[in-house]
């Protein structure tokens, strides 16, 4: 009889009056967190308030006539670019090389020659970035080149979510070799999280039918940008072999700058041409310059503040884009490897 009394005061309070004590607790702490959340509900309420406020003024000043309207938007985007990021969003290249190779492109993929990232080196660098941003990130691309080239993508993927469980990750590809993809590629992506990003081109591709596939294992498929009713062109980014263009205003004025972050061999860029540049160093026989200062070592970084506000400055590299003189809305093709398309 005594031991089902010790397990009966065990389970439940030794009296009445511990048991008005403990449930008084739990009601004092349902009202502390009640209060808390609806304090958050008015904080929240308020700043929703504000952004509405906020985005009507910029409406007004976007649709205004004439010069003003566009002078506003270059100001505004230059703004974005000065302001450090909060959530890391990068790329990173599973090759260097391509299957397609179009011309004019800002990887310099057509002359890159057959280049394999190494995982261990990934998941090295992956882990630090990670415990930087504790976990979090906006978005990470696996691209190239082709990524899907490489013979062990998923397994990138699989290391970049362990170590970024929270944010986008995604192949952003051709899609000329998901037809061939086994099965165990379109589980990762599922069992991950991980999206893929098809990039259409005007080259006969069952996109219909990949589409499919991957809606059937329940893997986040769409097309880059407009792709999926327009037909891709490319643009122009047109390098100053002498290097003498203005860092500042060139950085204000790039699309890229603090957009295109790149993770290349332990150092972020804030764009993916610095880090490229040695392609076309190498095939055409130049010289473009980059240094250290041209990115930040992740080793060295302490913090992740530390690594946005370096991204959201000018870089000495920034002196050889020739940034006012960029097109856009070329035809798309393939490349022919002509100095030109890069100059």
């Amino acid at each position: 009889m005594n031991r089902w009394k010790k397990l009966y005061t065990r389970v439940f309070p030794a009296s009445k009056y511990q048991a008005n004590r403990y449930q008084a607790n739990l009601c004092q702490k349902q009202e502390r967190l009640e209060q808390a959340l609806y304090e958050q509900v008015l904080e929240c309420r308020k700043l929703s308030s504000e952004l509405k406020e906020i985005k009507e003024i910029v409406h007004a000043l976007q649709t205004q006539g004439g010069g003003q309207k566009q002078v506003f938007q270059q100001y505004l985007a230059a703004e974005k670019r000065k302001t450090p990021i909060v959530l890391l969003n990068f790329v990173y290249h599973l090759a260097d090389h391509c299957n397609l190779n179009c011309k004019c492109c800002d990887h310099f993929s057509p002359i890159a020659k057959e280049k394999f990232a190494d995982l261990a080196s990934f998941e090295k660098d992956i882990r630090r970035l990670g415990e930087l941003c504790g976990g979090y990130a906006r978005r990470i691309n696996l691209q190239g080149g082709e990524p899907l080239l490489h013979p062990n993508a998923a397994a990138f993927a699989i290391a970049a979510r362990n170590h970024f469980p929270v944010g986008q990750i995604l192949f952003t590809t051709n899609g000329i070799l998901l037809p061939k993809q086994e099965d165990r590629f379109w589980k990762v992506c599922a069992e991950y999280r991980i999206e893929i990003e098809i990039t259409k081109y005007p080259i006969g591709l069952p996109y219909q039918e990949i589409k499919e596939k991957a809606d059937a294992f329940g893997v986040i498929c769409r097309f880059y940008g407009s792709t999926q009713s327009i037909q891709k062109c490319t643009y122009l980014i047109p390098l100053d072999l002498s290097g003498k263009q203005d860092i500042r205003s060139n950085f204000n004025g790039c699309s890229h700058a603090n957009e295109c972050i790149m993770l290349k061999d332990g150092r972020l860029y804030t764009c993916t041409v610095a880090p490229n540049i040695e392609h076309f160093n190498n095939y055409f026989g130049q010289d473009l310059y980059l240094s250290e200062k041209d990115s930040i070592d992740i080793y060295q970084a302490q913090t992740l503040t530390q690594i946005t506000d370096f991204l959201a400055k000018p870089i000495p590299f920034c002196r050889y884009c020739n940034v006012a003189g960029r097109r856009y809305g070329i035809e798309w093709g393939q490349s022919k490897r002509d100095i030109c398309e890069w100059t």
